[in-house]
């Protein structure tokens, strides 16, 4: 999976079909089905994130183009003299040209992940939230077993409000997913109710700040392997010292 830079002069086409965005847009002849974009508006900075729904396709006016649909826009926008801050001439060229003379550019993950550090708080791709572990009913149908689950709705935007205050780092153990795993995992982290939804019983007004807590998948694991949860001071008590290497 690869990641583009798409430039545009363009506002007027990024706001077609308000939220739902999609349609096609030019791009390298190399550019395939889930890679990744970011689109540059030119005068203001990158400004939006997109997925790549189609492999590159010809085309008569542009060569190349694809399907694309618009994921999030990114606010305020990463613009030119916080990217120059970061890259170096030497590095990255074409950025102290303001790309001009481009349409679609190749990025390398390093670029990517050194981008992404300027919007810490925004994931690259919606991740599924991993629920909280409920109890689970089995109930047996010959060779197969079926189990079923409580879910309860999570409000997506009081997730990502958590996160751009907290970041998207484990409050418990420090762990950033881009640090261990890189660019394809920027941004990715786990929300947890400090109070169970599964314990209210009913819809409840949610403070992103004091409500919810960013943990990586193993501390919130963990944060669950008793009722009452631990919270999360609990659980960073409960972890081992780090061994040396020898």
């Amino acid at each position: 999976m690869s990641t583009y830079l798409f430039v545009t002069a363009d506002l007027g086409l990024l706001y077609k079909n308000g939220s739902q965005y999609r349609d096609w847009w030019s791009c390298s002849s190399t550019t395939m089905a889930g890679d990744k974009a970011l689109v540059y508006v030119n005068g203001q900075g990158i400004s939006w994130l997109w997925k790549v729904d189609s492999n590159a396709r010809r085309h008569k006016e542009f060569k190349f183009v694809c399907d694309v649909e618009r994921v999030r826009r990114i606010s305020p926008p990463i613009t030119i003299g916080e990217l120059q801050g970061v890259f170096a001439k030497r590095e990255w060229p074409v950025l102290y040209q303001n790309f001009r003379g481009h349409k679609s550019l190749k990025i390398s993950d390093e670029i990517v992940a050194r981008i992404w550090s300027l919007r810490d708080g925004v994931p690259m791709l919606s991740v599924p939230n991993i629920p909280e572990e409920l109890p689970a009913q089995q109930l047996s149908e010959g060779a197969g077993t079926k189990v079923t689950v409580n879910r309860h709705e999570r409000n997506p935007k009081a997730r990502a409000l958590c996160i751009q205050h907290f970041g998207p780092q484990c409050k418990v153990c420090g762990m950033k997913f881009i640090q261990r795993y890189g660019p394809n995992a920027a941004g990715y982290i786990v929300v947890h109710h400090i109070k169970p939804l599964s314990k209210s019983g009913k819809v409840r007004v949610v403070d992103p700040v004091k409500d919810l807590v960013p943990v990586c998948p193993n501390c919130h694991a963990v944060i669950h392997l008793r009722t009452p949860p631990y919270s999360v001071a609990q659980t960073r008590n409960l972890l081992r010292p780090k061994r040396g290497k020898g």
